[in-house]
């Protein structure tokens, strides 16, 4: 079997199946082969839990190797290759992924078996036949697993910084997919069984989008071949799922304050732009970014953390998927106000044209670092396309430097008067007594 690979930036792009399509690129700079596989659902309430416990459960085991056991002694005897399961989202999507890493075979023995090949092997064995009892997944894997989820989704809730970013996101999102979690909610757990949590899987493997993306000395093409004949086939259409979306702001900005038993105050302040990845102005909200608080450089790591000495930390970041522009910081109580005021007149500075030379060219040498270093990490590169598939929207590394380096001040005072408060989250210490902060 062979097919005709089209270009997809710096990958080449095939369909194997049905909805299951192939990226791949060939690189010199590794020794091994590594390649996700993603097989892509809406993000919404009624699936998100179950969706993320299937894919805890399919590294228990699978047709051949039924325990973790005789998973990782199988690994062990293919040269050590890596294999995982985890869940994931991006935007209004929710993915099972798979991670493979391998020796390729020009850097193996003289005479030594097929090892790709057994790898491919297991590697859609974890995919399409985990191990099941019943009709269902086994039962004694599926409680462990099911407390292994209690535990995470309790360890996001407990990791502050994280927990506070997870619920300014929940606010500025209550109506959309976004704002669910993506191990999903401890609520679910208790009414799940093995039986309804397979049968769900077992209906994203046949009709949902399933992307493959490799990195690795091997040539696309073969790899294409290979996989072929190994991807499971569906029973009906593959929908695409719209990943992306920028939705408009509130009428009216929404501050949240919330009181646990927390020392320190976690204050995250969350902003819609409207330019989602892949839009002409996101290397100039990448950009906008780098001056705001994306470096060590930025306005907010300097003026709000260094010179006012107001906060333990404090940074902003970019979510391409929804076209966020998100800040933390970690600030007292007694602070709060005063670290508001002082991001509030960074935002208002950028806005103004206030954007020194050092900001403006350290920000354009750090993001083209950025783009470089990813290029060192197939992980990275398998990231960075599997977020292109999910836009629809494929660029060359060259390409991507080209339009960081092209981006003007002018570029990035137009974004930032496009940078609309939505809402405002405070985490701070229960207090002991009266009303103020």
């Amino acid at each position: 079997m062979s097919f005709e690979l089209a270009p997809a930036g710096d990958f080449l792009m095939a369909e194997l199946a049905d909805g299951v399509r192939f990226f791949g690129r060939r690189s010199e700079k590794f020794k091994t082969v590594n390649l996700g596989g993603f097989i892509h659902r809406p993000l919404t309430r009624e699936t998100v839990t179950a969706t993320a416990l299937a894919a805890q459960l399919l590294k228990r085991g699978c047709r051949g190797y039924p325990s973790t056991p005789a998973l990782t002694r199988r690994t062990e005897e293919l040269f050590g290759a890596g294999l995982d399961s985890y869940v994931m989202k991006f935007g209004e999507s929710q993915s099972v992924g798979l991670s493979l890493g391998v020796v390729d075979q020009t850097y193996l023995p003289e005479g030594a078996p097929d090892v790709l090949g057994d790898v491919l092997d297991l590697f859609f064995r974890v995919m399409t036949d985990p191990v099941t009892e019943d009709g269902g997944f086994r039962r004694d894997y599926f409680d462990q697993e099911r407390d292994n989820l209690r535990r995470r989704i309790e360890g996001v809730i407990n990791d502050k910084q994280r927990y506070a970013r997870y619920r300014c996101l929940q606010e500025m999102c209550p109506d959309e997919g976004y704002g669910l979690l993506e191990l999903g909610r401890l609520e679910d757990l208790p009414d799940l069984q093995p039986s309804g949590v397979y049968d769900a899987y077992r209906r994203m493997l046949s009709d949902r989008p399933i992307d493959l993306v490799a990195v690795g000395v091997t040539d696309p093409a073969e790899l294409a071949d290979r996989l072929a004949g190994l991807v499971p086939r569906g029973t009906a259409p593959r929908p695409a799922i719209r990943a992306t979306g920028a939705a408009p702001p509130p009428r009216q900005p929404r501050e949240v304050v919330e009181e646990q038993d927390v020392k320190q105050g976690k204050l995250v302040m969350g902003y819609r732009t409207g330019i989602i990845q892949g839009d002409p102005a996101y290397p100039a909200l990448l950009g906008y970014n780098g001056v705001l608080g994306g470096f060590v450089h930025s306005k907010l790591f300097q003026n709000v953390r260094e010179r006012a000495g107001l906060a333990y930390y404090a940074h902003s970041l970019v979510n391409g998927a929804k076209g966020f522009v998100v800040i933390e910081s970690g600030v007292e109580p007694a602070n709060y106000e005063r670290a508001r005021e002082i991001i509030d007149h960074q935002l208002a500075a950028i806005r103004q044209g206030d954007i020194s030379d050092y900001e403006f060219e350290s920000t354009r040498k750090a993001l083209h670092n950025v783009i470089r270093q990813g290029e060192d990490d197939p992980s990275e590169m398998i990231a960075v396309k599997l977020a292109e598939v999910r836009t629809g929207r494929f660029k060359t590394v060259e390409e991507r430097l080209r339009e960081v380096a092209a981006v003007t001040r002018e570029d990035i005072i137009e974004v930032a008067r496009r940078v609309t408060p939505d809402t405002i989250y405070f985490l701070r210490g229960r207090r002991k007594g009266g009303d103020g902060r």
